[in-house]
């Protein structure tokens, strides 16, 4: 019964930690609204710090355990724990989105870059990752990276407004799109594909 009490404690010590990374996430979304940046990339480090703590401190647990099924700290014995998994790479991803975000305001397009690929290493299909990197890239000087990670971003966008009409998000991209061809002749816009492309 030991692996059970490890297994309570990993999740009820996810589950804090979690808490916590909500709150400095909604702290940091304050602060980037009122203009304070620094405070904001601060909040949004403190999330990812705990998030990261987390998966130390649950894996050790989890190391320690008989159990094989266990990914991070929970183990899979309902529908609820893959929910919260899913949750945490959702809280993460955003965490990263907005830290990246606020680095391209501070015009640190190298960590607005790796912060967006960080972010779509854990979630391949955040149409804000694919985005805010394709701007980072831009500033860059990257294009044709930036070219793909809008196309990419477009397809996403596309499929999620299927059915009911061209949204904003998709004429932002297509503009972005448009715009990058525009100031480099050689780049040509591939042909809609599925999303799942790369």
């Amino acid at each position: 019964n030991d692996n059970n009490n490890d297994d309570d404690n990993a999740k009820k010590l996810c589950e804090e930690l979690t808490s916590s990374a909500v709150k400095l996430k909604e702290q940091g979304n304050k602060a980037f609204k009122a203009g304070s940046l620094d405070l904001a990339i601060g909040m949004y480090s403190k999330g990812l710090a705990l998030l990261e703590r987390m998966g130390d401190v649950c894996s050790s647990i989890s190391s320690s355990s008989s159990s094989s099924n266990v990914l991070g700290c929970l183990v899979f014995d309902d529908e609820s724990d893959h929910q919260r998994i899913q949750q945490m790479r959702e809280l993460q991803t955003v965490l990263l989105t907005n830290r990246a975000l606020c680095w391209l305001k501070r015009s640190n397009f190298m960590e607005a870059e790796a912060d967006c690929s960080s972010a779509l290493t854990v979630s391949p299909d955040s149409s804000n990752a694919l985005r805010r990197r394709a701007i980072a890239l831009t500033k860059m000087d990257q294009v044709s990276d930036a070219l793909r990670d809008y196309q990419r971003a477009l397809r996403l966008a596309e499929a999620e407004a299927q059915g009911n009409g061209e949204d904003i998000k998709v004429r932002r991209l297509k503009a972005a799109i448009a715009q990058l061809c525009d100031k480099d002749p050689n780049l040509k816009p591939s042909s809609p594909s599925s999303p799942s492309s790369p």
